[in-house]
């Protein structure tokens, strides 16, 4: 949380609280039990243009970089999305601007079902 590629993406201090008590409160357990990994072949970035259904992209101006970087190439490679960058948020948009980010999902599905 306090790594600045992270901690410079939450633009609400509210949000931004809220969300550092739910990862103080989360245990971590993933991180510290080792599990069995599969890797897939191809890999799963070698595979994306074989998406082939609607797919909507979300991110915010201020998201982390590499979250920046994968929503383009999510956009450039799978043939039908639609990326939308959310303004004045971050990484948090869900939590920093839940109306916008809800209508967001509620306008795409709602042209899938017209397309």
């Amino acid at each position: 949380m306090q790594a600045p590629f992270f901690a410079n993406t939450i633009r609400d201090s509210a949000a931004g609280a809220q969300f550092r008590r739910i990862a103080t409160d989360y245990s971590w357990w993933a991180l510290s039990h080792s599990s069995p990994q599969c890797f897939l072949e191809p890999s799963a970035a070698g595979r994306i243009a074989e998406i082939h259904v609607p797919t909507l992209i979300l991110t915010a101006v201020y998201d982390i970089p590499a979250c920046l970087e994968i929503a383009d190439l999510l956009d450039e490679s799978v043939p039908d999305s639609r990326k939308v960058v959310m303004t004045d948020t971050g990484h948090l948009m869900h939590m920093e601007k839940p109306d916008e980010f809800n209508q967001h999902l509620v306008d795409f599905i709602r042209n899938v079902g017209d397309g």
